[in-house]
């Protein structure tokens, strides 16, 4: 699914299926440009704005009315390195072996970010292993990620960049609570375990 809030663009894949329903599915398009192919198994709800999208959205999924979305964290990239967060999810340590799933990605990233010179701390199970001079912040494996948090919760201010790779939304309500402080989280956002993450498609 795809879902592109800067700019306001949509493509053919905002898809979730509803809690509570039959197994119908909710499709947001942008404009009239809905594929024929796709009318027979999904509800189809034109969008012509980010404001249409907006109602429509808040009226499916129970957003509170006046709900304000925080201003993206403008993060000033040139020559000094920067202080990256990568937050993996509690499944695997890394690397992984014989899997390349969102844990063996977060990896990868954190390998790259540091070869381009910049400062990286990735949040992983205990397990893992980390080239040198990048700082492991552990978990315990198959931990449920709302107990994860709270051990790496109060960096999240140390960093300039926060990769989140996890299921849940929790850096997502840290930055709001920053305010206008920007905390500057990515959210990558790889599935959703039981439309826990509704209030994550805002962003």
């Amino acid at each position: 699914d795809q879902f592109y809030a800067e700019g306001f663009s949509l493509d053919v894949n905002l898809s979730h299926k509803l809690k509570g329903t039959d197994s119908s599915r909710l499709v947001f398009y942008r404009g009239d440009n809905v594929p024929a192919k796709v009318k027979d198994d999904f509800q189809v709800t034109p969008v012509t704005s980010e404001a249409d999208l907006r109602e429509k959205w808040d009226d499916h999924y129970g957003v509170p009315k006046g709900y304000e979305l925080p201003q993206p964290a403008q993060v000033k990239v040139g020559a000094a390195a920067l202080k990256i967060l990568v937050i993996s999810s509690t499944v695997y340590p890394v690397p992984v072996r014989g899997y390349s799933g969102l844990e063996q990605l977060c990896y990868e990233w954190a390998v790259e970010f540091q070869k381009a010179g910049h400062k990286v701390a990735l949040v992983a199970p205990e397990g893992s292993s980390l080239p040198a001079g990048m700082e492991l912040i552990t978990t315990p494996v198959m931990v449920d990620e709302s107990q994860a948090y709270p051990l790496y919760k109060e960096r999240l201010g140390e960093f300039d960049v926060i990769m989140d790779n996890s299921w849940l939304w929790h850096t997502v309500l840290a930055q709001i609570e920053a305010g206008d402080r920007q905390l500057p989280v990515i959210h990558l956002y790889h599935s959703d375990p039981e439309n826990q993450n509704r209030i994550v498609y805002m962003f």
